[in-house]
């Protein structure tokens, strides 16, 4: 999401559809919109419905395999994303279980 607009699946599908290009395009340090994606909560509602409609198009397959400035293909970006993401969770459990907070499994 840019600030407060949640991208959605309906928007990309529309500017990919206006212009498949959009795809391969490129933004700051290179990033491509997969770049971008990876860097998002894969748990996110909708997250994998963007996904899949970047990566519906010729345009869309060939850019997961774009680096950045640093050389970096979105699946890493996206495994780094998911380290921190898992990294932030355990942390928040270890400060849970020190508090004695007990979690409720309803």
């Amino acid at each position: 999401s840019c600030g407060t607009h949640r991208l959605t699946s309906v928007t990309v599908k529309r500017l990919v559809e206006a212009y498949p290009r959009s795809c391969v395009a490129r933004g700051p340090s290179g990033s491509a919109p997969l770049h971008f994606w990876a860097l998002r909560d894969p748990n996110e509602v909708g997250a994998m419905d963007v996904l899949e409609e970047l990566l519906k198009t010729t345009h869309g397959t060939r850019a997961a395999q774009l680096r950045d400035d640093y050389g970096n293909v979105p699946l890493l970006v996206f495994a780094e994303t998911c380290a921190a993401f898992k990294e932030a969770a355990t942390s928040r459990a270890d400060e849970d279980y020190d508090a004695g907070v007990i979690p409720c499994d309803d």
